[in-house]
């Protein structure tokens, strides 16, 4: 009988098997993570977890700051995109607030670089299509507080014929007006006239909401002014938030577009408009609001020798609910009369539908905007 030498495999010991097939899985696993790794990095796959960033237990520092910064040139580059725009809102409010310290130690402090970095870092926050409800407010806010310190600096002072404390238009960041398609105001004013913004579906922010949230508003009405009624620039030269906070609006420069015409005559002429955030024809103004528009007629009374008799509710110039009852009350009791009698005709107001409606609101129309072209006479755009 031949004899048949075992199978090769049968050499070995079975502890070097089973030390075989050990090592045969751990370089299976091996090579499959370094596949998978690899692929992932191929097709762009999830970031890898990254560990809590150093700087989120830190203080507020120049450090800290610092901190933050690297971190979004290296590892946040894969950061969450939340915990990212995070970073970006602590860089750019601590960059805001360092400056306001170095501007209230000294005001001639040279922090211009600086707020410009801290307004780059809140727009991008604002522009972002991750940033969640609560990181937008902030971006709004940090926006509002770093413009209003860039303006003290750069922006140009408010013309004399303006009440001092009024906010100007580039604080809460007016679009530009359409210059070549106003006419020039003659300076020689003569009447005040009242009004509420009443702007249906968009409730005027309320007490203590805050000056961003009262800039965001404002820039609604000019938009709304300039877009659905295609005028040159918003129709009132000033506006009055429910805190009392009185905004420069229409340049004084420029008849407004508030109070319409009676017949031929063009009642924004020579007119200032001042508007109050809100709807105000079964509830008051806050004091505050009252206040201010009180010591605002005042103001232009004495500069301009106008008497009481000569402030007007828009109701009294056409065929409108503004600026409501209780505010119209206020004007009257205000002025000392009942009524007043300015020109006005006995027409209606025109019967296109966008006229008609908006008059009804108290929302200034296509006939509140007499001189929006190059004559005063002209008819509305």
């Amino acid at each position: 009988m031949k004899h048949h030498p075992k199978p090769y495999r049968a050499r070995f010991s079975p502890v070097f098997r089973v030390g075989s097939r050990r090592a045969s899985t751990f370089l299976t696993q091996v090579l499959g993570l370094f596949l998978v790794g690899t692929l992932t990095a191929c097709i762009g796959g999830p970031p890898a977890p990254l560990g809590q960033p150093d700087w989120v237990n830190m203080e507020p520092s120049w450090s800290r700051l610092d901190a933050i910064e690297r971190w979004l040139d290296t590892a946040g580059v894969r950061a969450d995109p939340t915990q990212r725009l995070e970073a970006e809102l602590l860089l750019a409010e601590g960059r805001l607030d360092f400056a306001l310290e170095d501007r209230a130690r000294n005001p001639n402090a040279h922090v211009a670089a600086r707020v410009d970095s801290a307004l780059d870092g809140f727009r991008r926050v604002q522009r972002s299509s991750a940033a969640n409800d609560s990181q937008r407010r902030r971006a709004d806010a940090g926006l509002l507080r770093a413009e209003r310190l860039d303006s003290v600096a750069t922006a140009r002072p408010l013309p004399a014929n303006v009440p001092s404390g009024a906010i100007p238009r580039s604080v809460w960041r007016a679009e530009r007006a359409d210059e070549s398609d106003m006419a020039r105001a003659s300076g020689a004013w003569r009447r005040l006239t009242v009004h509420h913004t009443n702007m249906e579906g968009v409730p005027a922010p309320p007490p203590g909401a805050g000056e961003a949230a009262n800039a965001a508003y404002l820039r609604r009405v000019q938009r709304a002014h300039m877009t659905t009624n295609n005028w040159a620039d918003i129709g009132y030269e000033f506006l009055i938030d429910m805190d009392g906070r009185l905004w420069e609006g229409r340049s004084l420069t420029w008849i407004g577009a508030h109070a319409g015409r009676s017949g031929t005559v063009n009642n924004n002429v020579d007119n200032i408009g001042i508007s109050l955030f809100g709807n105000f024809e079964s509830v008051a103004p806050s004091q505050a609001a009252l206040n201010t528009l009180s010591a605002t007629l005042d103001s232009f009374r004495t500069r301009y020798g106008i008497g009481r008799g000569s402030v007007y509710g828009h109701r009294e110039f056409k065929n409108t609910a503004c600026p409501g009852d209780v505010l119209m009350n206020w004007v009257n009791r205000y002025r000392g009369t009942a009524a007043a009698s300015p020109p006005r005709s006995s027409s209606s107001p025109r019967s296109g539908t966008k006229s008609r409606v908006a008059s009804l609101y108290g929302f200034p129309t296509d006939d509140d905007a007499v001189g929006e072209s190059s004559s005063a006479s002209a008819s509305a755009r």
